[in-house]
């Protein structure tokens, strides 16, 4: 239960709601391990699932899943809770061990399911502390936030370290960048710099892509945002996470309500975006992995050509429909559901098809003058680069390390600008850019103007205060100026390897989520590179700014700690 708008709480008791709250998203996070150990679980057994021990356990993982929802979203006795999720995780222990199953499992399998069983009861128990839910505080909201999306990506990377045994820095990048959605990936084909050698994407086992798909799918609307639809009463402390978290906008008259529309209405264009993929030629599972990386806006895909390796356009076609649809506004989507020209209506989805447009005819001239493609190429390869990279998705389909330094160019520029707010995609966004445009007409507007004039701040559908209006100047502001904090440093390491526009291009892809590369990210990254790409990218999801306003306010707790001491 939450505390109540006025009580106050201990240093323990706080300590204790933040691990309760920490325990929850544990709990939820389990599944995007349990998901693909069962998948792996179902191959190991298809066709071959004779035994009464095979049913009771398939049984009991119904019962677990079950469990870990119910537990979340009501108060139940521990006797009960012992029952629902011990019992089910000691009885998938024993069938794992069993010396009749245990020749039929893959490596892969036990990895997931017996880590999923670990993560899962580390989760429980700190969500068993005693104590109550507190109220968070703004601070410690964001703190959270940013705690939940530095813990999450390593524990969901453990069992596939634990199956390929290479070190561990390579998996935590691909984890970190997977849940971002900046779909930047060390799966090469390459030796790392500890003289390892990383698999390429296509020498992976299918359960491991279908983990890295998972998990872009669950960051592209938010480990809070997910999580809050299976919570039933998720309190106030939950409210402030997901607002922090940047993926939400109320729909509904409660934010549960919303966050609960939101994950089916998410769901839905899932199943859209599959059906498009199956359509136009793919086969299931690939359908399956795309739909997930597509309208989550990530980028991953199964082979290391990406969607270029099918060689189809009828799959690219697709590919730009699921883009597009991940980086548009889900606000004004769910809205045109009953009024079909909402969405046209909406200045975030008409400035990003002038974009489109601009970019296909400026892409497909420099393609086609510079790149020495023909026209038909040219043309084929801008568009679906220029929606990849404006949409934040990171798909492609040209080699872009052999491509001109001004295509490169004009894709950053996109990279930077990126999709809507309310969607999946990364970059400032396109409501930003539009802000930043409508504050400089205004401020042009007052000196040119009588004296007295008023700037008036409307976009779209909203009204904006000042406030606001510098809030989204800050914001694209601390972006170029991460960029370039990013693009000196990896040029002081990098210089000697790679072009500059490359080594650019690779920095503003980590930072803008996107996942576009030049060829400078992989397996033989140092590893200091990757840990500022992957801080990059965890600025980017969370839009830099609540990461600025929890550092100022612990700079600012320590100074006053500091002063008293001194007293």
């Amino acid at each position: 239960m939450e505390a109540r708008h006025g009580e106050t709480s201990s240093g323990l008791e706080r300590v204790i709601g933040l691990l309760r709250y920490i325990g929850k998203m544990i709990m939820f996070s389990s599944f995007m391990v349990f998901v693909p150990g069962f998948y792996s679980l179902y191959r190991d057994l298809r066709g071959s699932i004779i035994l009464t021990l095979d049913w009771m356990l398939l049984a009991s993982l119904v019962i677990l899943m079950y469990a870990i929802f119910h537990n979340v979203r009501s108060r139940i006795t521990k006797t009960t809770a012992v029952v629902l999720v011990f019992f089910p995780i000691a009885l998938l222990l024993v069938w794992h061990m069993h010396p009749l199953t245990l020749s039929r499992l893959s490596d892969v399998t036990l990895a997931f399911n017996l880590y999923g069983a670990f993560m899962i009861t580390i989760g429980y128990l700190m969500n068993s502390l005693s104590g109550r839910d507190i109220s968070l505080r703004l601070e410690e909201a964001i703190f959270l936030v940013a705690l939940l999306w530095v813990l999450i990506p390593p524990l969901v990377a453990v069992p596939v370290y634990l199956f390929l045994k290479i070190p561990f820095i390579n998996l935590w990048f691909e984890s970190v960048n997977g849940m971002a959605g900046t779909g930047l990936t060390t799966f090469t084909g390459e030796v790392d710099p500890h003289g390892y050698y990383v698999p390429s994407v296509e020498e992976l086992p299918k359960p491991i892509l279908l983990w890295r798909s998972l998990i872009q799918w669950v960051g592209g609307i938010g480990i809070v945002v997910t999580s809050m639809a299976v919570l039933a009463r998720p309190g106030l402390g939950v409210i402030l996470l997901s607002q922090v978290e940047g993926r939400l906008e109320r729909i509904e008259p409660s934010i549960r309500k919303t966050a609960v529309q939101m994950v089916k209405f998410y769901t839905g264009l899932t199943l859209l975006s599959f059906i498009l993929f199956a359509l136009a030629g793919m086969d299931v599972f690939n359908a399956v992995a795309h739909a997930l990386t597509g309208i989550s806006t990530a980028g991953f895909s199964t082979n290391s050509g990406s969607i270029g390796g099918f060689n189809s356009l009828s799959i690219e076609i697709a590919a730009i429909i699921v883009m597009f649809i991940g980086a548009s506004n889900f606000y004004d989507m769910y809205k045109s559901l009953r009024k079909p020209s909402f969405i046209i209506r909406s200045v975030e989805f008409r400035f990003m098809l002038a974009l489109t447009v601009v970019g296909i005819v400026v892409g497909t001239f420099i393609l086609f003058i510079q790149g020495g493609e023909s026209l038909e190429t040219a043309l084929r390869a801008a568009s679906f680069q220029v929606v990849s990279g404006l949409t934040t998705t990171g798909f492609q389909s040209y080699d872009l390390s052999e491509a001109p330094v001004a295509f490169k160019f004009m894709l950053t520029i996109l990279m930077l600008i990126g999709g809507s707010v309310f969607s999946t995609a990364g970059g400032i966004k396109l409501f930003r850019i539009l802000v930043v445009f409508k504050a400089f007409k205004e401020e042009i507007r007052k000196i040119t103007g009588p004296p007295g004039t008023i700037a008036t701040y409307r976009v779209g559908r909203y009204d904006l205060e000042e406030s606001d209006v510098l809030r989204a100047i800050l914001v694209a502001v601390l972006f170029l100026l991460i960029a370039n904090i990013g693009l000196v440093y990896t040029m002081f390491r990098l210089a000697d390897s790679y072009n500059v526009d490359d080594i650019y291009f690779d920095t503003i892809s980590a930072l803008t989520n996107i996942g576009l590369s030049a060829g400078v990210a992989g397996a033989s990254l140092p590893d200091d590179v990757k840990v500022l790409f992957m801080t990059m990218s965890t600025l980017g999801r969370l839009e830099i700014l609540p990461i600025l306003v929890l550092s100022f306010k612990i700079a600012k707790s320590l100074r006053r700690n500091m002063a008293f001491k001194s007293r």
